[in-house]
């Protein structure tokens, strides 16, 4: 009959494997949590700031997809606003400033490409003498298609936002993610989401009075 070794307890090698408890983080300072705290306040402010801002914004896109609308195209309006930012400190050194605002025009002029959004990208290219968006944020009512966001990406947008995604065609989250490809040498932020239902609701009457 075979005997098992017995083992000391120095020994054991299931005792000898056992993990080390892990320290416990140290406690905060409390001027340490008070600088936290008042990062967390900064932040936060920045972003509801930030949120008015785009609101603010959308409502000019909401204007324009308005026009389209009245003038029998499908309502989808787009405004880009121009801020310089300096490279540095990541800081914007003006104040931002609309600097092209246009409406889908595809109907009027027989043109595929009339998009809101590819119009005002390339009247702003024309007001800034320079086909770099970079210090340009992008305000649409409708989630950008493929063409439109191959122009964001080949125009090196700064930011993008937009207000109803759009399921059926859109590139920037819903059945693509051009701004966030890491194949592509140019990735860019985009916002969703902005005025959602507002931009969604004129889409839906607009479509339902064609029917």
């Amino acid at each position: 009959m075979k005997t098992r070794t017995a083992h000391t307890h120095g020994e054991d090698p299931l005792l000898d494997c056992a993990p080390e408890a892990e320290p416990k983080p140290l406690a905060r300072t409390p001027k340490a949590e008070a600088r936290r705290l008042a990062r967390l306040a900064r932040k936060e402010a920045a972003a509801a700031a930030r949120r008015v801002q785009d609101e603010a914004f959308m409502r000019l896109a909401l204007e324009e997809a308005q026009a389209a609308a009245a003038a029998g195209e499908v309502p989808i309006g787009a405004v880009v606003v121009h801020q310089p930012i300096d490279r540095a400190t990541g800081r914007p050194t003006a104040e931002p400033q609309v600097i092209s605002q246009a409406h889908n025009l595809c109907e009027t002029l027989n043109d595929a490409s009339a998009h809101a959004e590819f119009a005002a990208m390339r009247q702003a290219e024309q007001a800034l003498g320079n086909w770099r968006l970079s210090d340009c944020t992008v305000y649409v009512t409708l989630e950008p298609c493929v063409m439109c966001a191959g122009l964001m990406h080949q125009a090196r947008l700064g930011r993008c936002v937009y207000g109803a995604a759009d399921p059926k065609g859109g590139a920037l989250g819903s059945l693509y993610a051009v701004h966030e490809d890491q194949r592509l040498n140019h990735r860019f932020e985009v916002t969703a989401g902005i005025l959602e239902q507002e931009c969604q609701a004129l889409l839906q009457s607009f479509f339902q009075g064609r029917r």
